[in-house]
């Protein structure tokens, strides 16, 4: 089996799947990783890379050239593959064996294949549901995507870089939790504790539905770097979904 992709697409797929950022622990929050690993799976003529705990599940799409239309998923420990592909530039050519063989003009690299996914459960039942990219999501026509049968109740767009920094003002707070209120044309994103609060208002120029209200404890705004729509239903799963990623986190629930 053969994959040709560029190094720096690769490199940036897999360090942006193992979304790296500032978790909650229960007390406060810790630098930590979504997952190492990540599986590589061939559908509907793309390339899809997933990543997945028991309650946070990414797929990024990866432009890249598949061989034979055949491929079986594979795993691959995305952080010691990262750093080599760091240093390459250009077209690497991936062959699949019992190993991987990653190779350059004038370079080659062998690495192990995983055999399972650690998570690959949570990330085939998510497969089965076929949840939107944000090329077949029409939010403003009414329809809303829907999670395990279940339609959500509002769905935003959003900007990634105002997203982001309201998250990374809320970390201060050292939490680890963080409330999405949609309300009317406003998304206020707020973090608090019995001592102190931060809140950011959001104003909206493309949404739908009655408003909804969800927490949530990961650093979900690391993985996007274009706009994103984001939909929810009170104390249900937050579903985010761009031209080329999505992602999948349960609610925090006290």
């Amino acid at each position: 089996m053969r994959i040709t992709v560029d190094a720096k697409t690769l490199e940036k797929t897999l360090s942006n799947l193992m979304v790296r950022g500032k978790y909650g622990t229960g007390t406060g929050v810790k630098s930590d990783l979504l997952g190492k690993h990540v599986v590589m799976v061939y559908r509907e003529e793309r390339l899809e890379v997933w990543n997945a705990d028991m309650s946070f599940i990414a797929c990024s799409i990866l432009d890249c050239t598949v061989e034979d239309p055949t491929l079986k998923p594979f795993c691959v420990n995305a952080k010691e593959m990262s750093p080599f592909l760091k240093k390459m530039n250009g077209d690497v050519i991936m062959y699949l064996n019992d190993t991987i063989q990653i190779q350059t003009e004038d370079t080659s690299l062998t690495l192990s294949l995983i055999n399972e996914h650690p998570n690959f459960g949570s990330i085939n039942t998510i497969m089965g549901m076929k949840l939107p990219f944000a090329s077949s999501i029409e939010p403003v026509s009414g329809e809303l995507p829907s999670f395990n049968k279940t339609q959500f109740e509002s769905g935003i767009l959003i900007n990634h870089r105002e997203f982001s920094e309201a998250i990374n003002m809320c970390e201060n707070i050292n939490t680890g939790i963080y409330l999405l209120n949609h309300k009317e044309n406003q998304l206020t994103i707020s973090s608090g504790n019995i001592t102190k609060n931060y809140a950011k208002n959001l104003e909206l120029e493309t949404q739908i539905g009655d408003g909804s209200t969800v927490a949530f404890s990961a650093p979900i705004h690391k993985f996007f770097d274009e706009d994103f729509f984001l939909f929810m239903k009170d104390d249900f799963p937050l579903f985010l979904s761009n031209e080329n990623r999505f992602l999948v986190r349960v609610p925090h629930i006290e």
